[in-house]
This record gives C-alpha cells, sequence and structure tokens, in this order.
C-alpha cells in the first residue's frame, strides 16, 4: 500500500476516516471520544522534583531546579520561575531541527503536509492533501514547537499565579530564588501540551528547596543555607493546580472531501436527497461554488475528541486548550485557527474538562500522598538502623 514517510498509510487514514464517520463515532481504540487516556506517573527522586510521567504512549519526564539570585529590577519582591522545553530526538521523526521540512499551513497543524495517491480521486490530480494535527495551531519545526510549547505552559501554571512568586523572595531587591523547570518530551504519541503542562505541575509539588536563614540585620546580614541533614528540606508554595485539557475538532465531511474529492462529496450529498435517477443527473450539473454546507449541517458533522493520539491528530482540523483547575476556575483557554468553534461547544467543552481535570488532580494528591508515606518509612527505617549500630557498636 502506499504510504509517505513518518505519515499513516492510506489504510489507516481510511480507517480514522470511517470509525469517525460512524453513528455513534468510533476511536480506533475504542476509547470513548471524551475520556483521556491512562495517565501514569513515577517520581524519579523525592526532593529534587525529577518526575516522568506518560499518557498513553507519550512519554514526558520534568526536573526543577533552584539557585539564589538577584529578582528583577521590577520584580523586587518577587523571585523567578522559568519553563524550559526540548524535544528529544528519540520523540519522534516528524520533528527536526532542520527547518527544511514541508508543513502544510492549510489547516492548523505540527505533523508536516502529507500527499497520498488514491487512484479514484481524478479531479485533483490523483493526489490528495491531508491537514497536519492541529495540535500547536500552526505548522512549524521543533524550535517554533519547543517555544509554543513553553508559552503554553507557563501561561498555564505561571501567569495562573500557581506557583506563589512571593514565597520566593528572600531579601526585597537583594535576593530570591530562582525556579527552572526543565521539561522533555522523550515520545511523542499526540497531546503533548497536556503531558507537558501535567509534569510541570507535579513536578513543582514535588520538590524542595533547601532551607535558609537570614542571620543578622542590615549590610552585615549573612544568607545561611542549611543542607537536609540540618534541616528538613521545605517544597515549594503551590496555590492550585491547573491542569490542561487540550480538544481536537473534526468534520467528517471535510476529511471526505480531502479523499473523495470535491465531486465526489457532492455525488454523495445529492443521492441522500433524492432517489430520482432523472433528478440525481440535473443535480450533478450545479456548480461546485454554488454547493455550500449550511451551519446546521456542518455542526452536525463536527466531532469532538479529548487527548488525542499522533493518528487522530493527523486528521485534526483544529484544536482548543483549556486549563483550568479543581475549583472550575478557568486559567486559560487557547484556540489557533482551525474549524469555527460555537460558544454551546465552548461551553461543553469546559464541563468536560473539568471532570477530567478533578479525575488527575485526585490522582496526583494521592501519589504525592503515598511518596511521602514511603519516604517517611524509609526515613525511620534508615534512623532505626543508626541507633541499632550504635548499640552494636
Amino acid at each position: 500500500m502506499p504510504s509517505t514517510d513518518n505519515t499513516l498509510p492510506i489504510p489507516n487514514i481510511l480507517t480514522l476516516h470511517s470509525l469517525f464517520s460512524s453513528n455513534p463515532p468510533l476511536r480506533p481504540s475504542l476509547r470513548p471520544l471524551t475520556e483521556p487516556r491512562d495517565l501514569k506517573i513515577s517520581i524519579i527522586n523525592k526532593d529534587n522534583g525529577n518526575i516522568e510521567i506518560k499518557l498513553g504512549k507519550t512519554y514526558v519526564s520534568c526536573k526543577i531546579s533552584a539557585i539564589i539570585t538577584k529578582p528583577f529590577e521590577d520584580r523586587q519582591f518577587e523571585g523567578i520561575f522559568n519553563i524550559n522545553t526540548e524535544i528529544t530526538p528519540m520523540c519522534s521523526p516528524l520533528f527536526s531541527n532542520g527547518g527544511g521540512n514541508d508543513f502544510s499551513t492549510s489547516a492548523p497543524a505540527i505533523i508536516p503536509k502529507t500527499v497520498i495517491s488514491v487512484e479514484e480521486n481524478e479531479d485533483n490530480g490523483n493526489d490528495v492533501i491531508m491537514g497536519g494535527g492541529a495540535m500547536m495551531g500552526l505548522g512549524v519545526d521543533q524550535t517554533s514547537i519547543e517555544i509554543m510549547l513553553s508559552r503554553l505552559i507557563e501561561k498555564a501554571v505561571r501567569r495562573s499565579n500557581a506557583l506563589d512568586l512571593e514565597s520566593l523572595c528572600i531579601i526585597a531587591g537583594q535576593k530570591c530564588w530562582s525556579i527552572r523547570a526543565d521539561i522533555k518530551f522523550l515520545n511523542y504519541d499526540g497531546n503533548l501540551i497536556d503531558a507537558g503542562n501535567l509534569a510541570v505541575i507535579i513536578a513543582l509539588l514535588n520538590f524542595k528547596k533547601n532551607d535558609i536563614e537570614i542571620i543578622g540585620n542590615g549590610e552585615g546580614s549573612e544568607l545561611v543555607i542549611f543542607d537536609e541533614n540540618q534541616r528538613e528540606k521545605v517544597g515549594l508554595s503551590v496555590l492550585h493546580i491547573p491542569l490542561s485539557v487540550t480538544f481536537q475538532f473534526f468534520s467528517t465531511e471535510s476529511i471526505e472531501r480531502n479523499i473523495k474529492g470535491e465531486k465526489g462529496v457532492i455525488s454523495r450529498k445529492i443521492k441522500e436527497d433524492s432517489d430520482d435517477e432523472d433528478d440525481v443527473n440535473d443535480r450533478m450539473e450545479v456548480d461546485n461554488d454554488e454547493v455550500g454546507v449550511e451551519s446546521e449541517s456542518r455542526s452536525s458533522n463536527e466531532i469532538i475528541i479529548v487527548d488525542a493520539t499522533s493518528e487522530e491528530e493527523l486528521l485534526s482540523q483544529g484544536s482548543m486548550t483549556i486549563t483550568l483547575n479543581s475549583n472550575k476556575e478557568v486559567c486559560q483557554i487557547s484556540k489557533s485557527g482551525g474549524l469555527n468553534i460555537e460558544q454551546g461547544k465552548i461551553l461543553e467543552c469546559c464541563t468536560i474538562a473539568s471532570k477530567i481535570v478533578d479525575k488527575w488532580t485526585k490522582q496526583i494528591k494521592q501519589v504525592l500522598i503515598d511518596e511521602e508515606v514511603k519516604n517517611r518509612d524509609l526515613k525511620i527505617e534508615k534512623e532505626l538502623s543508626v541507633v541499632n549500630d550504635r548499640r552494636t557498636s
């Protein structure tokens, strides 16, 4: 079967279209349209915020680091928080630093333009162009994708005041904590935004910095940093847990037009409207420009799914990311191009996202509690071992 590099073979594309067009619409994995994949959280280090998460097959790691530095001149009473993203070479062959890939600009996409050959499509010269997945809202190279991911995650976490920056201030205008989150995308199977956001939030909640104390007053004051053997490390002040939920939008009619061509879609619509053969022949003479899709019909052909895989993103015609917390406070709504979405659909997406955020928040809190209990037991075991060694000696 013909296929293109780094894209789906034709049978997969046709299968996806067939599943989305069924009644009710189905996904290849038979996962419900509004249900995310399983979230798996692994805490690598108990204090330094080094964690790994898996959202389905999408694999992301995040590490938090902290140094003491001078605050910004216009933010003298606040600390500093930066987010850095990196798409590793092992993540996916779709990403390249070369910038020489041919990306589709006809639809919001991160996946290169796909040209496949279909024998039945004579009008388009047997070439069918499939729009890329609409994860980022713009077809760009790896560096630009990393910047876009950083900005979206930064809006979700930093601009929503999830991390209390004032608590990072040590001496106003002189010293503060600078917190840095390094995100590495290790494997791509769709939905990097949600996975990256989850990784940052969990890492911040798990991270603990060294305790400090200021001795003396005025210019003669001294800053003392205690190691973990002298004092317990201190966690960051995370005020709330904003989590992102990304929706992908599909129009089954648009996908069919890409595969069959305009003539094939018009023929199908005419045959559905009338069983009279003569009437069909008359209708076939209608000019393509005069055949439009009414708003009600278009709305009925739209499909919304949550947490798309890389295959599903390939056929997507638009995406929207909603960030909110368990208090149902919306922190961010980001949509870049693609299909037009009605107000009612946006509110429906917010309701769906709220349920997913509640589920993820409970899971995150439970994992952190289990990790805290585990670390406490290890510490007690270590102290008892030291006492026993002293007695035996």
